[in-house]
């Protein structure tokens, strides 16, 4: 079963917040989540109606057309069609494909929406705890959620998750030993925003 923990750690941050905690950031980011839960099962149940059906035979060679005409779309920087395309590909599949889940999560980060970009990274990482790009975006969709917005208990928790997320890639036998250099920067730049964040908290 494919994970939505990204989802789930932000539907239990706001359970769990104190009242007077919680902002307007965390109740935008709780209707993301849901959002993109809903869209993506009736974007399911739409193809499920709309496509004919395809002989057993055929389905890996769909698969694979599928996951050629998304890297197609993507280099062509049209990522919204390039997400319909490994949606659809995903669907076909008999097995999930790591790397076809953090190329969805690659997509929806080229799109700035980042709840989705989390939760297909932490698909892609439940499929292949090995597979580096997996942890990149996750901990890429996470840091990049905290981008100016203002302190919480929401963002610091996203901090930590985008740190571990990193670590995990860093730790990735997978990982070039060329991108080392820049996932310790991304390591750094998580620590050192968790820090200000976490000054701020206590001052207020």
């Amino acid at each position: 079963m494919s994970s939505c923990s990204d989802v789930q750690t932000c539907i239990g941050s706001f359970l769990r917040a104190p009242e007077e905690a919680l902002s307007v950031v965390d109740l935008e980011s709780l209707c993301s989540a849901a959002k993109l839960l809903l869209e993506r099962a009736e974007a399911r149940l739409v193809a499920a109606q709309q496509e004919p059906a395809v002989p057993a035979e055929e389905e890996p060679a769909e698969e694979e057309r599928r996951k050629e005409a998304g890297r197609v779309l993507f280099k062509e920087k049209r990522y919204a069609e390039a997400i319909e395309e490994w949606i659809a590909a995903d669907k076909k599949a008999t097995n999930r494909d790591a790397k076809l889940l953090s190329n969805l999560a690659a997509a929806y980060l080229a799109l700035d929406k980042f709840v989705g970009a989390a939760m297909y990274a932490a698909e892609a990482t439940d499929v292949d705890p090995t597979w580096w790009k997996g942890h990149y975006y996750r901990g890429q969709a996470l840091l990049r959620m905290t981008k100016n917005k203002p302190p919480s208990l929401a963002m610091g928790e996203r901090l930590e998750q985008a740190t571990k997320a990193f670590k995990r890639c860093r730790a990735s036998s997978s990982l070039p030993p060329d991108r080392i250099p820049e996932i310790e920067h991304q390591i750094d730049a998580a620590n050192k925003i968790g820090l200000n964040m976490t000054t701020v908290c206590q001052q207020q």
